[in-house]
């Protein structure tokens, strides 16, 4: 039984990253081509007025993704890469199609080699939502830590945004946080357009994603281009920021059972695994893996256990919103 999930696992893993490997070399070749290539294409259809409007609709409703994509990336990452969603789209692919025609050649079952190939394609997307979660619930909590301190160095500073960021950077400890202040600080330093500096506050809002966060995004939007006083509104960002810290406490207890009921999960399929082949007896126990059905439901099983696994990861801290 483990030879045959040892063996589909190392064909999807190895499968999936010659391919992955391949197409990472092959594109700074056949970029420039279909660049250009693109652009012909571009130039024949916009021809006509009916033709550009339909294509901003296609380009809108398709652009909604990769602008989700992007602000996931850019929300876990130090650098904006261009191509970094391109790649992961890419690698999501590969991982479904690789391991729905693995799947279904072992398992003789089309329906279920589709489903568990869904499953693992999305593990790339679930990874970094899990991520993204549990970086979101540790900077919304020291976000709110940090408020007084940013508070009292714009009364320092004579309410300069820039330089009470600045500050505040030098007295984050927490590297989350630290990371997400220092892309917002760089927007500050490079002289960008409202429209770039704008794409900035919402990549640093996109990382704590909380109201006071969103709250404080608009007052920086505000104060560094439009040169406006904010002090006024800071002060009751700040009043409501701790009454909401009293609620905290009360919430990460009531979140204790959920948590402790995901990582069960990792420790009941093992046991269970366990026992079974315990009460088994003279049965030969691993025959019942050969079989179609029996495997299948494990390896649904463990792909299941595994998501409630990282899923009471990112619920262990409660989000510090209202």
């Amino acid at each position: 039984m483990w030879s045959v999930i040892l063996e589909l696992s190392f064909k999807v893993l190895g499968y999936s990253m010659i391919i992955y490997g391949l197409w990472r070399c092959i594109t700074p070749l056949v970029r420039p081509l279909l660049a250009e290539r693109s652009l012909k294409v571009s130039r024949r259809r916009l021809r006509t007025h009916n033709e550009v409007e339909s294509a901003k609709r296609l380009k809108q409703n398709s652009s909604y993704i990769i602008q989700h994509l992007e602000m996931v990336y850019n929300s876990l990452n130090k650098e904006d890469r261009p191509q970094a969603v391109t790649q992961f789209i890419f690698l999501t692919l590969v991982l479904f199609s690789v391991s729905t025609i693995l799947l279904t050649m072992a398992l003789q079952d089309i329906i279920l080699g589709l489903f568990l190939g869904l499953l693992i394609g999305s593990l790339p997307y679930t990874t970094a939502r899990i991520r993204l979660s549990g970086l979101r619930a540790r900077n919304s909590i020291t976000f709110l830590n940090i408020f007084h301190i940013i508070l009292s160095h714009y009364q320092s500073t004579g309410k300069d945004i820039y330089f009470t960021l600045v500050n505040t950077l030098q007295q984050v400890q927490d590297p989350d946080m630290k990371q997400t202040l220092i892309k917002l600080v760089n927007a500050m330093q490079v002289q960008k357009s409202p429209r770039e500096f704008d794409r900035a506050v919402q990549v640093f809002i996109y990382s704590i994603d909380s109201q006071f966060a969103k709250r404080f995004g608009k007052l920086v939007l505000k104060a560094h281009i439009s040169r406006a006083d904010i002090f006024q509104s800071l002060v009751h960002l700040d009043q409501d920021i701790r009454k909401r810290k009293v609620d905290i406490e009360e919430e990460t207890t009531r979140n204790q059972d959920t948590v402790w009921q995901g990582y069960f999960s990792m420790f009941a399929l093992p046991l269970a695994i366990f026992f079974s082949y315990q009460m088994s007896g003279v049965l030969n126990y691993w025959y019942f893996f050969t079989q179609k059905t029996t495997l299948s439901l494990f390896i649904l099983c463990l792909v299941l256990s595994g998501l409630s696994t990282l899923m009471a990861s990112a619920m262990r801290k409660p989000k510090a919103d209202i």
